[in-house]
């Protein structure tokens, strides 16, 4: 189907994610909002559920994997694990039901400009794959991602983090400046589910018991991260990054690889 739609993947998103979906009622384009629920023990569900009965285009699902974090517990875990970053939005994308797909983060906000942006285009099949690049604007960051796509793609890992490759002959475009994301957080904001303890140390399976081998050399070679800090545009990570880089052989020599 022509039109948009919007995938966010939640984790106990309470505070944000009533402003999130609301934020796209003044789309007149064809679009539909699909929330991916992971491990919420807030009011995530009941927030989505009353949105969806207000008549919204809203569509939930639940995926019920507990997820390596951005960062180093990423890195140790393999890209098609269902605990990994890679694998969980790349099932998440799956949810499209439209030509067009939209990685909406449950702490986004759009502004009036990116709504009118939006509402100008047709959102048909692009000739060829083609994704754009979005500005964001948060209180103490601002950069642009390949938030919006369409066309044949996979989900890739690298390091720290998992992105979008499209396949084929593509195109990368991008919308004006104005047009941005309302990003509602700073690069201190913890949420309360990095106390918790990785999903590995708790748990005896073999592939449990191998992450935290790898997680525990990882620590050894190249010491500890700051803790929920495996953002873009945060200079403590890095720092970290960049050591870990620069120890690629010998972490893929123990089977810690940046890239599978």
């Amino acid at each position: 189907m022509d039109g948009i739609s919007f995938i966010i993947r939640v984790r106990n998103e309470e505070a944000n994610l009533d402003q999130c979906i609301r934020s796209l009622s003044k789309l007149t384009i064809p679009y539909d909002v699909h929330v991916i629920l992971n491990m919420c023990s807030d009011r995530s569900l009941e927030i989505a559920e009353k949105i969806q009965t207000e008549g919204f285009p809203v569509h939930i699902h639940t995926y019920d994997y507990p997820i390596s974090r951005a960062g180093y517990e990423y890195l140790v875990t393999n890209k098609d694990s269902p605990h990994s970053m890679t694998e969980y939005t790349r099932w998440s994308i799956s949810k499209s039901t439209r030509v067009w797909t939209f990685r909406w983060d449950a702490d986004f906000t759009a502004s009036d400009n990116l709504i009118q942006y939006l509402n100008e285009k047709t959102w048909e099949t692009p000739t060829v794959s083609t994704q754009y690049k979005i500005h964001y604007v948060a209180e103490d960051a601002q950069d642009k991602e390949n938030y919006l796509f369409s066309g044949n793609y996979e989900y890739s890992k690298y390091m720290f983090w998992e992105y979008i490759q499209l396949l084929g002959e593509h195109q990368t475009l991008e919308f004006p400046k104005e047009a941005y994301i309302c990003h509602n957080s700073i690069l201190t904001n913890k949420k309360s589910y990095w106390n918790d303890p990785s999903w590995f140390s708790v748990d005896s399976s073999e592939e449990a018991i191998e992450l935290q081998r790898r997680y525990n050399i990882l620590l050894h070679i190249c010491g500890p991260e700051p803790n929920a800090q495996a953002r873009s545009k945060c200079p403590d990570c890095e720092l970290v990054f960049f050591k870990v880089r620069d120890n690629e052989k010998i972490l893929n020599s123990v089977g810690i690889s940046f890239y599978s």
